[in-house]
């Protein structure tokens, strides 16, 4: 499995991962910026904030956390036609 996958199997459940869980999880990786923009190049929906110790860590360095964008489910005109006929 390359580095990529790896980071985007971390990434895939939606949650924020900060990027000093993703060098823990996959030591020794040679740099893992390169390889999150490399997924963003190939479409991947990965978005960042900086980390500031929302991970419960204390940081000497900028860090950030990484997610995958996830797409709200919207119901369909049919189904919400459903929903409002149960209402009535």
């Amino acid at each position: 499995m390359s580095q990529k996958e790896k980071i985007k199997n971390i990434l895939a459940d939606g949650a924020k991962h900060c990027s000093s869980e993703i060098i823990e999880k996959l030591y020794p990786i040679i740099d893992y910026r390169a390889r999150i923009a490399g997924l963003k190049k190939e479409g991947v929906k990965i978005k960042s904030e900086p980390c500031g110790g929302r991970c419960g860590r204390e940081h000497t360095a900028n860090m950030f956390r990484y997610w995958i964008e996830t797409q709200p489910v919207q119901a369909g005109l049919f189904e919400l036609r459903k929903l409002h006929a149960y209402e009535i």
